[in-house]
């Protein structure tokens, strides 16, 4: 029994991360993601698999992000501590506090999953700066999500 919670989470995620995937229609309107947005909904999906810094969203000249859902999956049953940057500000998570994930839900989460917040879960404090994933080790964590740019 103790190994049909790991399934069951993990088909949580997997559903989760589709529905992030293909967001409704409706949503396609930028003026609904709150003041100074400067784009449509943009996508992003990203393996980040070095230890370090791992870039999720090229920095835009001039831009920042509003994050307005994400899923971060392990890709690996060994535990990885994770944290989600831009610069030097720490966005979910913290060096000192990161976020273990792995696979299997021993050692930490499987994935976290923020679903579809049309004011955002978070943003970008500085423009010009790249949206990134600090990863503890050299373990894969799919990172999928949706952003606005604003100024």
């Amino acid at each position: 029994m103790k190994h049909i919670t790991p399934i069951l989470l993990v088909l949580a995620i997997a559903a989760c991360v589709a529905w992030l995937s293909f967001p409704p229609s409706d949503h396609a309107n930028a003026q609904s993601y709150g003041p100074n947005v400067t784009s449509n909904l943009k996508r992003f999906n990203v393996v980040a698999s070095s230890s370090g810094d791992n870039e999720l969203v090229e920095a835009v000249s001039g831009k920042r992000f509003r994050i307005i859902s994400l899923a971060l999956i392990a890709q690996s049953s060994t535990s990885v501590d994770a944290y989600l940057i831009n610069g030097d500000n720490e966005l979910l998570g913290t060096a000192a506090a990161p976020q273990p994930i792995d696979m299997s839900a021993v050692d930490g989460l499987a994935g976290v999953v923020l679903p579809a917040n049309e004011g955002g879960w978070l943003e970008t404090d500085t423009a010009n700066e790249a949206l990134e994933i600090n990863l503890s080790g050299a373990q894969a964590v799919l990172c999928v999500g949706t952003y606005v740019e604003v100024d």
